[in-house]
């Protein structure tokens, strides 16, 4: 059958890259804990408005749940870089298994205030931070080095073609079964990742130089562990700050970070609830066409990247998702919410390259703390604008909020176009450790 979306991703070799077996497990995996990420996104922030009728604990409770990431992102990418980054995988999946059934539990004995939902996300975030720098580190080692941005787009691809489907699903799951046994669903997602990962089979990860320190094994002492992770932590931190690309992306990312995330976790369901008058199904279909967006435009991204340059499309896309986030401002139907969220999710694929700038520019044993760190300096400052945002909700308005992230989002791919690589299309040679 010759489907013209089929066709967009055969052209760009997002179906291709399912040829390598271990990939189309990692896929799998990543499919399915989407499923659960998805309900999980909107089941949560309703859960918490619903149960504590206040934004603030809901910034509260999202920004208690980002702390895990400045100490367990850096530490994270460590154990990327030393232990065996499959088993690190199954272990985030594992533990996340683990926490929601507690909560579930809780939840069915005594009344979950604000403290509890943080806690448990707090516990959820950690576990997750052991699976990404994993995931970015063992993708080159699956997929040939010229199909990487193939690879992160079919991943990609796979986790927000259930995005379509499961947001507008948490929904109607929350209406119907209640918000607690919505958390269920996500606990069996996790668990069939953890199993879907163990079927892997990577090959040997490249060995550290001694300059960066020797291997260890899972029975080393903690105490040489934590000095070896902050001899790591230390020696990439210096190597991002070295390469003018990475330093530049860090920079852009913790800008476009610290008023992005908040406006679409906190923002946007405080103003469907509030001001729109809206239900948690109305919440979940917003979500729902902003990941179809995504799906829709992912084919065309590696194409584009070849075309133009990876840096050219994140550039555009800031610069353009900036002025539709500000244009939320305006919106006084859910017609126009979700015209704006179909826009929002185009221009969200096209910042999707930016990733593979920070694979393609770092090398093998030193690709997961890259990661890691980089997602700290992307994520610090929304421990602070979080629960900013959600108390000025009550005295400024939401609508003025929306205003001040476009414009912060747009700052932010003005700041990319500094970067000399990026106007030229090209990627400068990587620093190599010393």
């Amino acid at each position: 059958m010759d489907v013209p979306l089929l066709r967009f991703f055969r052209r760009a070799d997002i179906l291709a890259v399912l040829a390598h077996r271990s990939f189309r497990y990692l896929f799998l995996a990543r499919a399915v804990s989407s499923a659960g990420d998805a309900i999980y996104s909107v089941a949560l922030p309703w859960f918490v408005i619903e149960e504590q009728g206040s934004a603030l604990a809901l910034g509260f409770t999202l920004s208690v749940g980002l702390l895990p990431i400045l100490f367990m992102a850096p530490l994270a990418g460590v154990l990327a870089d030393r232990l065996d980054r499959k088993f690190l995988m199954i272990l985030s999946h594992t533990l996340q298994v683990v926490v929601l059934a507690v909560l579930i539990g809780a939840g069915r004995l005594v009344e979950l205030h604000t403290l509890h939902f943080a806690a448990a996300v707090f516990l959820i975030t950690a576990a997750g931070q052991l699976f990404y720098p994993a995931r970015a580190a063992i993708l080159p080692n699956l997929v040939p080095k010229e199909e990487l941005v193939a690879g992160n787009a079919a991943l990609t691809a796979g986790s927000r073609s259930i995005d379509i489907g499961g947001k507008a699903a948490a929904g109607f799951m929350i209406v119907t079964i209640g918000a607690l046994n919505t958390f269920g669903i996500i606990l069996v997602a996790n668990g069939l990742a953890a199993l879907l990962l163990s079927r892997i089979a990577a090959p040997a990860q490249a060995k550290l130089p001694s300059a960066v320190g020797r291997g260890i094994q899972l029975h080393a002492k903690l105490v040489g562990l934590a000095r070896g992770a902050w001899r790591d932590f230390v020696s990439s931190l210096a190597f991002i700050l070295r390469h003018p690309l990475l330093r530049a992306l860090a920079l852009v990312g913790l800008v476009f970070n610290a008023f992005h995330f908040p406006a679409t976790s906190i923002l946007v369901p405080v103003f469907f609830r509030e001001t729109l008058k809206a239900g948690p199904d109305a919440f979940g279909l917003f979500s729902s066409i902003e990941a179809a967006a995504i799906f829709v435009a992912l084919p065309v991204i590696p194409w584009l990247a070849r075309e133009l340059g990876d840096g050219r499309i994140s550039l555009f896309s800031l610069i353009a998702l900036g002025i539709f986030i500000g244009g939320l401002a305006a919106v006084g139907q859910l017609w126009q919410a979700f015209a704006i969220a179909a826009l929002m999710g185009v221009l969200t694929a096209g910042v999707l390259p930016m990733q593979s700038l920070v694979q393609a520019a770092s090398p093998d044993h030193m690709r997961g703390k890259v990661v890691a760190n980089l997602a700290v300096a992307n994520i610090f400052f929304v421990i602070f604008t979080g629960p900013l945002l959600a108390w000025l909700t009550d005295s400024i308005g939401v609508r003025v909020l929306f205003l001040v992230t476009g414009v912060v989002v747009l700052l932010s791919g003005f700041a990319l176009m500094t970067v000399r690589e990026v106007r030229e299309a090209r990627l400068s040679a990587t620093p190599q450790d010393s």
